[in-house]
């Protein structure tokens, strides 16, 4: 499947709300991607939403 360059991250981004609300509800990171695998809201593979969900950890953390 090609994408265009930075589809990911918007991805990504759009679903930030899901993400923290299932994170909140202790969920971990592959359960999370699974999820949203599962109800078709992501299509990134699992390395890119772990790189994406490392850097907004970090952001949150700072």
């Amino acid at each position: 499947m090609n994408k265009n360059k930075g589809f990911a991250k918007i991805e990504f981004i759009a679903n930030l709300g899901v993400i923290n609300r299932l994170h909140e509800k202790g969920f971990n990171k592959k359960m999370i991607y699974k999820t949203l695998i599962k109800e078709e809201k992501i299509t990134m593979s699992y390395p890119t939403y772990c790189r994406y969900h490392r850097t907004k950890t970090n952001e949150t953390n700072s």
